[in-house]
């Protein structure tokens, strides 16, 4: 699992939930290293995020774990993207915590510990993270590091879906339509076809009983 925090989307890497765009108060290490990922240069940015996170830039020291987890223009190593998570987790990096709590959920470059991956995965949705608020609805759903319950699941999923998350909306669709609430089952199916979602568009006729036509003349209407 690779979701990440900053509702931005990489143009080659495709980092989930991740754009190549700099923060104001980025360094100027970070924004020089995303400048070559969004060229595909990973060789290139992989050197500055190295030197931005030997000096202690938090950002850049995500963005270090994030490679070396992935393998680009690196050898890919699940440890050492821990190491280098943790050490980001522990400056406040909230993205760098979610991406450490995957690892810890999976068992990759550490020994797998599901209470650990929800304590921090909890953290990270009480801080208003919308994937981080879907993952652990996800958590909840299957049981991982916790006791499987379906309303607590709902409850983080709806958190995320009113914050925008599409794969939150779609999945709180289904719950709804599996547990008997037509009518919130169509509404959150609604919102995440009209926000493009592929999924959410097949479903939309079965969650809804209608014609898929009827979506986009409702959303073109409005």
């Amino acid at each position: 699992m690779k979701i990440f925090f900053k509702q931005l989307l990489f143009v080659c890497i495709a980092l989930i939930g991740f754009s190549a765009s700099a923060h104001d108060n980025s360094s100027p290490l970070v924004k020089k290293g995303l400048e070559y990922n969004n060229n595909c240069e990973y060789t290139k940015a992989l050197q500055c995020f190295r030197k931005g996170a030997n000096k202690g830039d938090s950002e850049a020291q995500f963005y270090y774990g994030y490679y070396y987890e992935n393998g680009l223009g690196i050898e890919q190593s699940y440890s050492k993207a821990a190491f280098w998570y943790e050490k980001a987790a522990n400056k406040g990096e909230l993205s760098a915590k979610h991406n450490l709590a995957l690892l810890f959920v999976d068992g990759k470059g550490v020994k797998k510990n599901q209470p650990y991956a929800v304590k921090l995965m909890t953290e990270c949705a009480n801080a208003n993270l919308p994937i981080s608020q879907y993952m652990l609805g996800v958590f909840y759903e299957n049981g991982e590091g916790v006791n499987q319950s379906i309303p607590i699941a709902a409850k983080w999923y709806e958190k995320a879906a009113r914050n925008g998350h599409i794969d939150a909306q779609r999945t709180l669709a289904t719950l709804h339509y599996l547990y008997g609430d037509k009518e919130m089952a169509k509404y959150w199916i609604t919102i995440a076809a009209q926000n493009g979602d592929e999924a959410a568009i097949e479903l939309y006729p079965t969650i809804t009983n209608t014609v898929l036509e009827s979506l986009f003349q409702d959303s073109e209407n409005k």
